[in-house]
């Protein structure tokens, strides 16, 4: 047995669609786990006793189960192609975050012209 395919119709004849999806649910939480770990290395404000490379080789190896039971799971299922809900989630996504950035830079306007209405108002006096 040299395959991938092989490989996949031994776990998928072993575990079915049910178990691949408890299998992705685990992995899933922890790829979240060490995603978290990771964002408390990189942001260093909560100090963890992991490493930058342990928590990015766990992160890294998490990312690749979650991906292996997918993979596992769509040999059962079939393709699940989520290429054009990616590109609206994408388009979202940044839309969201221009929409953020433009309150922020409204935000900041507003406060330069309270203070600067502020000094005239202190130098009238």
């Amino acid at each position: 047995m040299s395959t991938k395919a092989e490989k996949f119709h031994v776990v998928n004849a072993t575990l079915g669609a049910a178990a691949l999806l408890e299998q992705l649910a685990e992995e899933s939480t922890e790829l979240a786990h060490a995603a978290l770990k990771q964002a408390r290395i990189e942001r260093g404000e909560n100090p963890t006793p992991v490493s930058a490379s342990e928590a990015f080789s766990n992160l890294f190896e998490e990312v690749a189960d979650v991906r292996l039971c997918i993979r596992a799971l769509e040999s059962v299922i079939g393709p699940m192609d989520t290429k054009e809900v990616e590109d609206e989630k994408l388009t979202r996504w940044v839309e969201r975050i221009e929409a953020t950035q433009a309150k922020k830079k409204q935000a900041a306007q507003r406060k330069k012209e309270r203070r600067d209405a502020l000094i005239f108002f202190c130098l009238d006096s």
